[in-house]
């Protein structure tokens, strides 16, 4: 008998690694990083936080449905802005970007979330003036270790990850 679980955990996979699926991109696993062609890398942070999940069903069966990110960035060891539920990252000079999925890389390990490319409206000063795109690469954790169950229906669970933000002009 075919089963679809497999192909239910990649969903779930690239879900949690995105805020929605991309519908308009025509970017392809191999040249998922193309828009990033001739821009000028501004700065690196790092991000440590939790990838938020509800316990759901359909009808292939219970799963982790992705809730939404929540996290800190950091250089070295000082803060310097924060990842918010709504995908906008708050500096601590209380500018925000808001940042739209539009492409994502191969899955790498099922516990790490995908790399991605994310679009950015910003301000015109400030540390994120001007940013245009933002890549999240080197993630580590994030996603679900197992499956939930008809008894955990509707509860959360929080996957601590960390990865590396690349914020490009």
């Amino acid at each position: 008998m075919l089963t679809f679980r497999p192909l239910v955990a990649c969903a779930i996979a690239f879900l949690a690694s995105c805020t929605f699926l991309p519908t308009t991109s025509s970017l392809g696993q191999n040249d998922w990083r193309s828009p990033l062609d001739g821009r000028k890398l501004i700065m690196k942070q790092t991000v440590k936080g939790h990838m938020t999940f509800v316990c759901s069903y359909d009808q292939q069966g219970f799963y982790w449905k992705f809730a939404h990110p929540s996290g800190t960035l950091f250089k070295g060891s000082r803060k310097v802005g924060t990842l918010n539920p709504d995908w906008s990252i708050t500096s601590i000079q209380q500018k925000n970007l808001k940042m739209r999925l539009i492409a994502s890389g191969p899955i790498e390990r099922t516990i790490d979330l995908r790399d991605a490319l994310f679009q950015v409206e910003s301000h015109k000063n400030g540390p994120y003036a001007n940013v245009r795109y933002i890549e999240r690469t080197q993630s580590r954790g994030g996603m679900p270790l197992t499956k939930c169950s008809a008894s955990q229906q509707g509860q959360t669970l929080k996957r601590p990850f960390e990865a590396q933000y690349i914020f490009w002009r």
